[in-house]
C-alpha cells in the first residue's frame, strides 16, 4: 500500500532543476491531519503538479529542439508537466 500524500506535499523531478508542490483542489477530498488528502485523480499538468523549473530531459521537444540548435550542447528549457 502506499504512503499518504497531502495537499503542498513537496514533488521533485530527476531531470527538472527546481521543487513543486501538488497541489489539491477541495472537491472529492478527504481531510487527512487538518490537510486535504491526494488522490489518484490529483495529476493534472498546472492545475495540480506545477513546472519543476528548467527541464534537461531529451525527450522534452523543446530541449531536443534548442540542443540541437546549439550543434549539440544540451540546452535546457522549461518545464511542462
Amino acid at each position: 500500500m502506499g504512503m499518504q500524500t497531502t495537499c503542498n506535499a513537496m514533488m521533485q523531478c530527476s531531470m527538472g532543476m527546481a521543487p513543486a508542490n501538488l497541489l489539491v483542489l477541495p472537491i472529492n477530498f478527504d481531510i487527512t491531519v487538518s490537510m486535504p488528502a491526494a488522490t489518484m485523480m490529483d495529476h493534472l499538468p498546472f492545475l495540480n503538479v506545477l513546472p519543476f523549473g528548467m527541464c534537461s530531459s531529451l525527450m522534452n521537444p523543446m530541449v531536443l529542439v534548442a540542443t540541437i540548435a546549439a550543434f549539440g550542447v544540451l540546452t535546457p528549457m522549461p518545464s511542462f508537466p
